[in-house]
């Protein structure tokens, strides 16, 4: 089957973003010059990730709309869709972080998707490790409205704390933005999407190769002083 990521993506952020009405305000007044420079290096982090990853994924950027993008106010979003030539590989892929958690509460799987008439399939704790990088994650498998049994969609999630720490969904890095400064912080959220045809073996790999192309991101993510 042909996997149309950048049609599936775009639908996925715009899913997402929509769920959440209103956002906390946040400006750069209101914190340190610390947490400011914090945000811009992650930006210019984020703005390195490449368009070719390791494993011969070649990346096509996919809009979020207008709309959904100042709902979610952030201060990095990468919306990207991979595809390797001649080896049937396709991999989505969101990076967001905002200035404020409760810009994410509706954008994790749990959340937007069953809104949007997907069923929840199941879901699992997981955890990575790529290249040194400990990674704690959630594995969500969801079938999209009007998908076949076989189409199911993978999709490897974990959240992004600037202490350094990952987390597996949104009641940690709640949990993490009530300690001493944490909400100035923010907080980041990654997903990466398997849309059908691939093993686990490939997914595993797929997921790696994703993860050393983002991996200066998001060490610049996690690498706060919120601790």
């Amino acid at each position: 089957m042909k996997l149309p990521f950048v049609h599936w993506l775009a639908i996925i952020a715009t899913a997402g973003l929509l769920g959440w009405g209103g956002y906390l305000r946040w400006t750069e007044d209101d914190v340190s010059a610390e947490v400011t420079a914090y945000f811009a290096n992650c930006r210019l982090a984020a703005e390195e990730i490449p368009h070719i990853l390791p494993g011969g994924l070649f990346g096509k950027d996919v809009p979020v709309p207008t709309r959904a993008e100042d709902m979610l106010r952030p201060n990095v979003l990468i919306s990207r869709s991979y595809e390797s030539i001649g080896q049937g590989r396709a991999v989505g892929m969101l990076l967001v972080q905002t200035t404020d958690i409760a810009n994410l509460l509706n954008h994790y799987p749990p959340a937007c998707y069953p809104g949007q008439g997907w069923d929840i399939i199941g879901d699992e704790p997981a955890e990575w490790t790529v290249d040194g990088l400990d990674i704690r994650g959630t594995i969500y498998r969801m079938r999209p409205p009007g998908a076949s049994e076989e189409q199911v969609v993978h999709i490897h999630n974990f959240m992004l704390q600037a202490d350094g720490e990952t987390s597996q969904d949104m009641d940690q890095l709640r949990s993490f933005a009530r300690k001493g400064s944490g909400r100035d912080w923010g907080g980041g959220q990654v997903q990466v999407l398997f849309y059908g045809g691939m093993d686990e073996a490939e997914r595993d790999a797929a997921f790696g190769d994703v993860i050393r192309g983002m991996k200066p991101a998001l060490e610049a993510i996690l690498d706060g002083n919120a601790g």
